[in-house]
């Protein structure tokens, strides 16, 4: 037993290089003892090739890919007012003097809900804002 163990220290102290092989990974010592097996002799285990991959690849996907798609940032109070506005199918002006507001402040507030809804124009929002039940379309 204590020959086994003086291999496995004397083997361990070497450097090992890594070679690739046909798809396979061979480790094999830099300087090999005189005697003895080689380790390049058994090849190694064959392992997936997505092992270390898909634990990687499922948390980039859940965080990066999918984070941003399942958070909906709320629309403010006054978002909403304008939202319900726009679905009555009023103007920026129109809605700024329902609401006492100037007309650029409806733009900005606007903009702000477009981009809240993730959608290109007045009329995907109000169809996003439908569906999730912010305006009735009644």
């Amino acid at each position: 037993m204590s020959a086994t163990l003086g291999t496995r220290r004397r083997a361990a102290s070497l450097p090992l290089i890594a070679l690739l092989t046909g798809g396979r990974a061979a480790a094999a010592p830099a300087s090999s003892p005189s005697k003895g097996p080689s380790m390049t002799d058994t090849p190694a285990p064959r392992k997936s090739p997505f092992g270390d991959i898909a634990p990687a690849l499922g948390d980039y996907t859940d965080n990066v890919l999918f984070g941003d798609v399942w958070k909906q940032p709320e629309l403010s109070s006054r978002e909403l007012q304008i939202l319900r506005q726009m679905a009555r199918g009023k103007s920026n002006k129109e809605i700024g003097q329902v609401l006492y507001i100037s007309e650029y402040t409806v733009k900005n507030h606007v903009r702000s809900i477009l981009k809240k809804l993730n959608a290109i124009g007045r009329t995907e929002a109000i169809a996003i804002a439908s569906g999730r039940g912010l305006v009735n379309m009644e």
